[in-house]
């Protein structure tokens, strides 16, 4: 968007600030599949921490209202979430990665990003992110795709991970940022998310039906002239 639209979720020059930012729900129920897209920006400071993405569980951290703290290890009960990690707390990578998180647990090892996700100078471009998350049978696949905003480049570090257990659920988007003894500022923008719900192909009656179909409209014109 514009300068200045945008949420600043973490400052730079301010450090241990733990902040969140939640959607009420959008709709009851689950869906096969969620997409969600966003534009984030990570610069300036000193660097630390990351921030995240979530679905919260709805049965875990209700439908509406502020969301737990979620830094950059999203660590949520019954709840899916994926982590942009700019600082090195002695997890396996370096200080630049990214993380899956399910039901309170990191999903297999982090995965370095494919570029830098953090800048020494303000003002740059933001980066786009895009989470698939599909439910199959006995779970869900998750993909996610990065787009660097500087090398116009895009990138797959997570291409359909499946993750037991991650069956559906009802949910509702939060984000989160962290940072500690070091600091930059944590910018988010342009959220789309998107709710989906496989809708077989309507079927196409047997002729004997459309017979009866034809029969009963027939009919129903019949006693519409009576009338």
């Amino acid at each position: 968007g514009n300068p200045g639209n945008l949420a600043r979720l973490a400052y730079a020059g301010s450090g241990s600030n733990l902040n969140t930012m939640a959607f009420d729900r959008s709709d009851v129920g689950t869906y096969d599949r969620i997409v969600a897209e966003f534009d984030f920006r990570m610069e300036g400071g000193s660097r630390a921490d990351g921030l995240s993405y979530a679905l919260l569980n709805t049965a875990n951290f209700g439908t509406t209202g502020a969301g737990p703290a979620i830094s950059e290890e999203p660590n949520l009960a019954g709840s899916l979430g994926v982590g942009f990690d700019i600082f090195n707390n002695g997890e396996v990578g370096d200080n630049n990665h990214l993380s899956l998180h399910f039901n309170g647990a990191r999903i297999g090892n982090n995965v370095d990003a494919p570029f830098q996700l953090w800048r020494p100078n303000f003002g740059g471009a933001f980066h786009h992110a895009t989470i698939d998350l599909t439910h199959v049978v006995g779970g869900a696949n998750v993909t996610v795709t990065l787009f660097n905003g500087d090398a116009l480049t895009s990138s797959t570090p997570f291409n359909n991970i499946f993750i037991a257990g991650l069956n559906p659920y009802e949910s509702r988007v939060a984000f989160g940022a962290r940072t500690g003894g070091a600091n930059a500022n944590h910018d988010i923008d342009n959220v789309n998310v998107r709710f989906i719900k496989n809708t077989p192909p309507p079927s196409v009656p047997e002729p004997t039906s459309l017979l009866l179909l034809g029969t009963g409209l027939a009919g129903l014109m019949a006693w519409s002239r009576r009338k």
